[in-house]
């Protein structure tokens, strides 16, 4: 479709030259452009895309664009399905969308440049004439090129993700049966990565606010991690159960994709009976996390996990605590410092600017108050329960009188 004036107008003839000029040194810029995209796009390190067959794709896309402008003309449908192709062709590949559209972004800003500079060593007025519209013609091809070549990845791997997510909700459902695992779930293990007798760990937030596309994305940057993963949506939660990459990277695909919730995280555990477990330390730590609104590991808050899994049964027995620290916050924070000073009058005064009498004093009006002295077994225990439920912590909060 020819839009604007003709390419035979005396105003195009800058962009014609430049595009030409561009184009006779496509080999090179194209293995430039390639060698960027491998270096900076992860996805690409584990596709399974040749560096001959990238070079020649970036090649042919930037004949196609430079072409096109010379041409004064939005891609043909030729092209179209060129893209279309390409798009089938890097889905099978196993490269994610965003990648492959990061890739386009990337080719296209690199050649573009290239012809800017190019058309910029021509003279007169002219040139400086033509590049704004060049500019907007660039621009249309990257949008309806991208438009088709996404359109064509989604539906190829449309029955890919549904087939995937099948399979990831049957090994969860095999997981979760009693008795000795059964062969189906050794084979599901296997058909998602995962190897049987390695680590299992688990990650759990909330699913709120994440529609059907959004975790497509986050399937396919796990994807790219290695390792055995499986991710099911279920019961108002996003799990997930991985091997072999770090914390870290699960996380950080989260926060990229699914940003503002915290997690909770189950400690790595062997074999399918250490897979169950980790699941449930997950869904144990995210309950801490999402009362806290901050991230939670199983490892460091297991004995708060534990009991807000328990604190309807716990409240009865604490209440007397709970009560007193609503009230008199100020008691409980020396009561904690107390603990972490080693049991030292002297050390928690210190730590808290407090004088050893007004500290020994609150001590004992804790003890007043709530039946528990802090100084044997069962009141510190108790008195200690009380901080975790109420999240309180020796310099969580300023010092609050407490007499």
């Amino acid at each position: 479709m020819l839009v604007g004036v003709s390419a035979q107008t005396t105003n195009w003839r800058p962009i014609v030259t430049g595009c030409r000029a561009v184009r006779a040194r496509s080999n090179s810029l194209s293995a430039r452009i390639v060698a960027r995209i491998e270096d900076e796009i992860r996805p690409y390190e584990q596709a399974l895309i040749s560096t001959t067959d990238h070079r020649e794709a970036v090649r042919h896309h930037m004949d196609m664009m430079l072409a096109g402008l010379a041409e004064h003309r939005t891609p043909g449908e030729a092209e179209l399905e060129f893209a279309r192709e390409l798009g089938r062709r890097r889905a099978r590949q196993g490269l994610p969308l965003y990648a492959l559209i990061q890739a386009y972004h990337v080719g296209y800003q690199e050649l573009w440049e290239e012809l800017f500079a190019e058309v910029q060593t021509q003279p007169g007025s002219e040139t400086v004439a033509a590049l704004p519209f060049a500019a907007g013609e660039a621009w249309a091809w990257v949008r309806e090129i991208s438009a088709a070549v996404a359109e064509a990845h989604e539906d190829a791997t449309a029955g890919e993700h549904d087939a995937d997510v099948k399979a990831q909700r049957r090994f969860v459902e095999l997981l979760n049966q009693s008795g000795e695992p059964i062969e189906e779930l050794f084979d599901a293990a296997r058909a998602l990565g995962f190897e049987p007798e390695a680590d299992f760990q688990a990650m759990c937030t909330v699913a709120d606010g994440l529609d059907q596309r959004r975790v497509e994305r986050i399937q396919a940057a796990l994807g790219v991690l290695g390792g055995g993963r499986c991710l099911v949506v279920e019961h108002g939660r996003l799990l997930i159960l991985w091997q072999r990459a770090a914390v870290s990277e699960v996380r950080a695909v989260l926060e990229r994709l699914a940003p503002d919730r915290a997690v909770g995280v189950g400690l790595a555990r062997r074999g399918f009976a250490g897979a169950r477990v980790t699941v449930g330390d997950a869904e144990r730590a995210l309950a801490v996390a999402t009362r806290r609104g901050e991230d939670a590991s199983f490892a460091q808050e297991w004995l708060a996990s534990a009991m807000l899994q328990s604190e309807d049964r716990l409240i009865p027995i604490l209440e007397p605590g709970l009560r007193v620290a609503e009230k008199h916050p100020g008691l409980l924070e020396v009561v904690v410092g107390f603990a972490e000073a080693d049991f030292s009058i002297a050390a928690m005064a210190r730590t808290h600017y407090l004088h050893p009498n007004t500290a020994t004093y609150r001590l004992e009006r804790w003890r007043e108050l709530t039946g528990w002295n802090a100084r044997s077994i069962d009141g510190l225990m108790k008195s200690l329960a009380c901080a975790l439920l109420l999240r309180r912590t020796a310099r969580s909060t300023s010092d609050a009188g407490g007499s």
